[in-house]
Parts: structure tokens; C-alpha cells; sequence
């Protein structure tokens, strides 16, 4: 692949980045964030993503954004290999994802039960895969001065946290928050 940048180099360019005081902006800030802050997982992930503000987990085809005492937490009920792998649960740890979060939910009036990424703030429909894709790429342009998609930030995360020799057990959680049902293919 091309000479990309370290994954560390991305979120310091993420971090200095001020999105538009509007609501396309910030939220596509956002979901940049969310592949930025948290171990990136295919961008579907996100299509049905809603906020939850209690700790009754419905297991139905939504993925959760879920806001409770005890912490933030992402919560993926459907994604590639949900048929195999079942439910997965990712603390959401960054203090700054955190706050950001918490700001861009207030500012848009965006409460329990409605998608977290929006189309836009009137109807507070979703955005499809493609959306998302054209999002992703356009707005880390914006951001970092090249286009990635989401394999190329799965590929870079990758790489720096395996780079950074995690054990075995660390790798494998990792790859299971992922996504990823061959391990092998990844510990290369």
C-alpha cells in the first residue's frame, strides 16, 4: 500500500480538526471519531445505529449507542458476522469521543430510541451503507488531507496495534471486535 500515516498521526490531525458549527459537519466529524477513538469495524456497523439511555439492550437488527451510569458503551447486535459471533459490546473509553458525543446528542436534540447518524435533523432517518462510504472518504479528505475508506483505516489500525506486539489474547479480542472470523489473515 501507499505510504500512509501512523495511526497516532491521524488522530492528532483528527483531534486539531474544528468541523462547521452545522449539523452535516459535526456529524460527519463524528463519525469519522468513531472510526478514529474506537477499534474501527465495517462501516454497516453504523447504518442502524441508535441511542439507548437504558442498560434493557433490545436484541433486535439496531446496533446502540449506549448512554448509562456506568459509562458509554457501543453496542452491535447486527453486523457481517453477527450470525456467527453474536452480540458485541465496545466500551466507548476516549474522554474526548466521550464529551464530543455527549455535545453533538444536546446540540441536535437527537434522544432515546432515534438514529444517532442521521440524514438530517428534520425526520431523523438513517444513512445507508453508501452514505456512510461517501462520508467516510470525503470527509477524511477534510480532515487528514487523503480520502480512506474503511478498510484503509482498518488496515492502518491494524497495523500500528500489532505493531505495538499486543499478546495473542489482546490480538484475538481485537480481531473479534472487528469483525473478523479468520484470525490468521491478520496476525501477518
Amino acid at each position: 500500500s501507499q505510504d500512509l500515516p501512523s495511526w497516532t498521526q491521524l488522530q492528532d490531525l483528527y483531534f486539531n480538526y474544528l468541523p462547521k458549527d452545522d449539523f452535516t459537519a459535526q456529524r460527519n466529524y463524528l463519525l469519522v471519531g468513531f472510526f478514529m477513538l474506537l477499534p474501527p469495524v465495517r462501516i454497516s456497523n453504523y447504518t442502524r445505529f441508535k441511542l439507548l439511555t437504558d442498560d434493557e439492550v433490545p436484541s433486535d437488527n439496531n446496533n446502540y449507542l449506549m448512554i448509562v451510569d456506568k459509562g458509554m458503551f457501543v453496542i452491535f447486535n447486527k453486523f457481517r458476522t453477527s450470525h456467527i459471533q453474536g452480540q458485541r459490546i465496545l466500551e466507548v473509553k476516549d474522554e474526548f469521543l466521550k464529551q464530543y458525543i455527549q455535545a453533538y446528542l444536546e446540540t441536535y436534540g437527537i434522544s432515546k430510541g432515534q438514529f444517532v447518524l442521521p440524514k438530517n435533523t428534520i425526520n431523523n432517518k438513517p444513512l445507508g451503507q453508501n452514505d456512510l462510504n461517501e462520508i467516510l472518504y470525503t470527509e477524511t479528505l477534510t480532515i487528514f488531507g487523503n480520502s480512506f475508506t474503511t478498510q484503509d483505516l482498518r488496515t492502518m489500525f491494524l497495523r500500528e496495534t500489532f505493531t505495538e506486539d499486543p499478546s495473542i489474547r489482546e490480538k484475538i479480542e481485537i480481531a473479534d471486535i472487528m469483525g473478523y472470523k479468520d484470525y490468521n489473515n491478520i496476525f501477518i
